[in-house]
């Protein structure tokens, strides 16, 4: 009985292999002609200065850079949105405490978290293309620090490829995306930073 048993889990076994093979029988296992660090047009700035918000918070009241806002205006929501001069200013509260506030620039390339303190917490920076698709991300820390960012290649306004890099500019992965015929995201086929095929997730397939 238990040679049986055996048989069968070798013989799943290789059907399995065999399948996955299949899947990935078009998929090369290696890339080549890409650089392993950072050479895009988009000036990498590995620190960047981040201002503080003035948050002054009393019984009912509260103010960000004079901006006044009643606890009792989130009794509904936890969240209220403002132009700061020409920035956009959210606001979060929670059960009658101040969480965050989240600063977005008038061209929506930075977005800045502030703890209740109103110190930074997290930047990101972001640069479009012509179609508006985001193809420059990078992500800060609450100093200014650059922490990780990625580049996306797309057709028209589908991404194609995403390139991950590490703070120090070194390419830490490469991800390139298929979709059905009728345009859904059906793979990602991940590639480690020598560029040697890690992955293919079946996106299709989950839920």
């Amino acid at each position: 009985m238990k040679k049986v048993i055996s048989i069968i889990a070798v013989l799943a076994c290789i059907f399995s292999l065999g399948a996955c093979a299949k899947k990935q029988e078009n998929v090369p296992q290696e890339l080549k002609d890409i650089p392993n660090a950072y050479v895009g047009d988009v000036d990498v700035q590995k620190k960047i200065k981040i201002g503080d918000l003035n948050i002054v918070i009393k019984n009912k009241l509260f103010y960000v850079n004079d901006i006044e806002f009643s606890f009792k205006d989130f009794e509904n929501t936890e969240k209220l949105s403002t132009n700061m001069g020409k920035e956009m200013l959210d606001v979060y509260v929670k059960g009658g405490t101040l969480q965050k506030c989240v600063v977005t620039s008038a061209d929506n390339t930075t977005v800045t978290e502030y703890n209740i303190e109103g110190k930074s917490t997290s930047m990101t920076v972001v640069t479009y293309d012509e179609y508006g698709n985001q193809n420059y991300v990078a992500y800060y820390d609450g100093e200014g620090n650059l922490k990780n960012f990625y580049t996306a290649t797309f057709e028209g306004t589908t991404m194609t490829e995403k390139r991950e890099y590490s703070a120090d500019l070194d390419l830490v992965a490469v991800i390139q995306y298929e979709y059905d015929k009728n345009g859904k995201l059906a793979k990602e086929i991940i590639y480690d930073s020598k560029l040697q095929l890690k992955e293919v997730k079946d996106v299709s397939e989950e839920k």
